[in-house]
């Protein structure tokens, strides 16, 4: 497969050369690669977090942005660690870590190639498996995380795609999860990765201290019931849905007891009732409790093995966590795949949930124009849309009576303005749609929110569709959307984009539950324009420069500098309050659009 950050096949790495790309996720990209002094073919996964990292034209991966670079530090560090704690197993059901060493600005964790092919694939094919087969898949995963339960860790991610089916029928457990919460308590640039359909209720609490035995226990029975019912991973609902459809009264699964009557032993099926019960305290709490209830369960070498094991500790010690997991002691994902490396499916990244259930997004206000209908109808209600800003004089970027300056912000500038149209409201889901013919938002199914997982260049291309026959619309300078923000010629300077009360003007971390909100809902500034701190950061014309030295005092884009990075205003729903002042800025590179936190509006010139 190929990446757009991967390294090209050839590359060596040391006495390592890569012949192929096996995948890439939220954390890292894998690859097949040969070591050349013994002639064997290993696995080596690369710390390359997508959300905060990108490579270099050369082979060096730096953080995204400046703002980044002390989580990066932090999840490298994280990385190397977990890399030293996993090849403490010695495992046939668990994938072994051979090695790692640091390069080009990263590390690398170098595994052993295991040949086969995801469970996830086989049940693409399969649809169901049989008794048999589902039998050795639970006696080789059990083998397995007893040997990691056993050392005081808990796997944190299994699921079909995590467990790869080999040639002679077994299983051996791939990428482990456990650290992926650490990393989103660390810092919002990064969203807690969680499988849903998987993920037991607990993980969603990226606070939560009550990870175990039972929440691996979850996900394995999860993963029967999937191999027993037949239905597809989208199919599986997630467990904080599980939760709301039972407060409600209303259905959940149907029990495994009736899914599968008949056709599994039916102590097969009660084992799996019991470990897929959404309260954690209802589960099995450990591996010997849940295996007394299965049947005999065949070992790896075919032969009967009784349904016992050694007893789990639980450290329920005042003021200490239930279980010791690897976000605790390592903190860093060594699935830096999003998900099983041999599966050439690239994964998105799941948006974070909170524990409680995410209200739904209130309906935009009605004084927003849904557009609709042919081009011109479309073109007619934008216009429509489109305020003008009077031209004038203001001083741009942070000065001295303004708390939280940073040195891209300086130094503060007289800069003159002409007038411009500016839109009131970041381009939506449905506009993009009718100009584009796709929707790439993460959260979909809100036409009025925001379009985001928009790069800088999809805009362009966005903006050449909607100036066919003679348009002038543009994304705004980073001065024009400054003076905008604040209010234009007669801004009284705000901290924040048209109050001090972020509350009332913007969706951000402390109140946007982790997603976007349809455009219109919280109050305009003085100049009418809406959602101009938060919701989505939004991309502007000018090219990166560290700082305003030699800046525009026109108010024209700066097109000198980093032009293969461009700047974002406004801050977005996960940044914390000093994030959404009027003058802060951060920058990411042109073709990025992975993040769902990015959308834009539009200016247009004036005749």
């Amino acid at each position: 497969m190929e990446h757009l950050n991967a390294l090209p096949v050839g590359t060596r790495l040391g006495e390592y050369e890569i012949e192929a790309v096996l995948g890439a996720g939220g954390f890292g990209i894998t690859y097949r690669t040969v070591d050349v002094t013994l002639n064997k073919v290993v696995a080596i996964k690369e710390y390359l977090p997508r959300d905060f990292a990108i490579r270099t034209n050369t082979r060096t991966v730096e953080p995204t942005s400046s703002a980044d670079r002390a989580d990066y530090e932090w999840g490298l560090a994280r990385f190397v660690d977990e890399a030293r704690t996993l090849a403490r197993f010695n495992h046939p059901r668990v994938n072994q870590v051979h090695r790692f060493f640091e390069a080009n600005g990263t590390a690398y964790m170098v595994l052993e190639y295991i040949e086969g092919e995801t469970l996830s694939r086989v049940l693409e094919r399969e649809g169901r498996l049989g008794e048999p087969t589902v039998f050795r898949l639970l006696a080789d995963v059990l083998s397995g995380l007893e040997e990691v339960h056993g050392a005081g860790y808990v796997h944190r991610d299994l699921k079909p795609g995590n467990l790869m089916v080999q040639p002679d029928g077994s299983t051996i457990i791939l990428d482990f999860g456990a650290a992926r919460q650490a990393v989103g308590q660390r810092s919002k640039n990064v969203t807690s990765i969680l499988t849903p359909g998987y993920a037991p209720i607990e993980q969603y609490d990226t606070k939560a201290e009550d990870v175990g035995p039972w929440s691996d226990i979850y996900a394995l029975g999860m993963v029967a019931y999937r191999c027993i019912s037949g239905l597809r991973d989208g199919d599986l609902p997630d467990a904080v849905t599980r939760s709301r459809a039972t407060r409600r009264g209303s259905g959940d699964l149907e029990p495994a007891a009736s899914l599968g009557q008949g056709r599994y032993d039916v102590r097969l099926l009660r084992a799996i009732d019991w470990a897929i019960q959404v309260e954690e305290n209802e589960r099995p709490q450990n591996l010997a409790v849940w295996r007394q209830a299965l049947p005999v369960l065949a070992s790896p070498q075919g032969e009967a093995k009784p349904a016992t094991s050694p007893p789990v500790r639980i450290d329920t010690a005042p003021g200490s966590a239930r279980w010791a997991t690897v976000a605790g002691v390592v903190a860093l994902l060594v699935a830096v795949v999003g998900g099983a490396y041999w599966y050439v499916r690239q994964a998105e990244p799941p948006v974070q949930q909170t524990r409680e259930p995410v209200p739904e997004p209130r309906q935009a206000v009605s004084a927003v124009p849904t557009p609709q209908g042919s081009r011109q109808k479309i073109l007619s209600q934008l216009n429509a849309q489109m305020v003008r800003i009077e031209g004038g004089t203001f001083t741009m970027g942070c000065t001295s009576e303004q708390e939280y300056c940073s040195d891209s912000e300086k130094p503060a500038h007289r800069v003159q303005v002409s007038s411009f149209e500016l839109s009131q409201y970041e381009v939506t889901q449905e506009l993009w749609t009718a100009i584009m013919g796709g929707n790439p938002s993460r959260f979909k199914n809100c036409p009025r929110c925001p379009v985001e997982r928009v790069s800088w260049d999809d805009v362009q291309a966005f903006l050449r569709k909607l100036n066919v026959g003679g348009g002038r619309y543009r994304l705004p300078s980073e001065a024009e959307w400054e003076y905008a923000a604040r209010g234009g010629a007669q801004s009284r300077g705000y901290q924040y984009a048209g109050s001090n009360t972020l509350d009332a003007v913007a969706w951000y971390e402390e109140n946007s539950n982790d997603r976007t909100y349809p455009v219109g809902q919280k109050q305009a500034n003085e100049l009418g324009l809406y959602d101009m701190s938060g919701n989505v950061a939004e991309w502007v014309q000018d090219c990166l420069n560290d700082n305003y030295w030699g800046a525009p005092r026109d108010g024209r884009a700066w097109e000198q500098g980093d032009c293969n990075r461009r700047v974002l205003r406004g801050g977005s729903w996960y940044v914390n309050p000093r994030s959404l002042r009027s003058a802060n800025r951060d920058w990411t590179p042109a073709g990025y659009r992975i993040s769902y936190i990015i959308g834009f509006r539009i200016a247009r010139s004036l005749p």
